[in-house]
């Protein structure tokens, strides 16, 4: 017996799909929001840039939020961390992606990328999908992500302190995890 999850294409997939790939490219997909840590992960990918100058990160997904203010707020922080951190060309908001945009996006990255510390997020299904096109994942260690994720085999884990009033990602250790994954072929 195999169990498929709703929606996922587990078609085999050629050569051709994988093709693309150059060993530089992050990808963070889903709903983009503060418990999503968006932020955290443009902070380590600047860190990472500075150790593989090549790499890129591609953020897709739709802003969401309690209230369009809240949204907007975070878009603006995101930007300004961006243009801080001097990632201009490296960083690439796409907005919400579906079907062959979607799939285009997984064919070209090398690693997908999920520090979520959401109460709600209880499975990763786009770790799921980033199983069926053969990318390891850097995700916290959090809920469903830990029954989907295997470190040191199929992805790794970024320490998360959950003690404060707030969790919070070991970024250092993030850091080192993310040019570990983009540097092994």
């Amino acid at each position: 017996a195999s169990r498929i999850p709703l929606c996922i294409d587990t078609a085999a997939r050629s050569e051709a799909d994988f093709g693309e790939r150059k060993g530089n490219r992050l990808l963070a997909i889903g709903r983009i929001e503060d418990a999503k840590n968006v932020h955290v992960l443009l902070s380590c990918f600047a860190e990472a840039k500075r150790q593989v100058p090549e790499a890129v990160l591609t953020v897709a997904g739709a802003y969401t939020g309690s209230s369009a203010d809240r949204i907007d707020e975070y878009r603006r922080r995101l930007e300004g961390i961006a243009a801080e951190r001097g990632l201009g060309g490296s960083v690439v908001f796409a907005g919400p992606v579906e079907g062959e945009a979607k799939e285009r996006f997984f064919r070209e990255s090398d690693v997908l990328v999920n520090f979520s510390t959401d109460p709600g997020e209880t499975f990763g299904y786009n770790l799921l999908e980033a199983k069926a096109w053969g990318l390891p994942a850097l995700c916290t260690y959090w809920d469903g992500f830990a029954e989907l994720v295997e470190h040191g085999r199929d992805g790794l884990f970024a320490s998360v302190d959950w003690s404060g009033d707030r969790p919070v990602i070991r970024e250092e250790e993030a850091v080192e995890h993310c040019v570990r994954l983009l540097r092994d072929r």
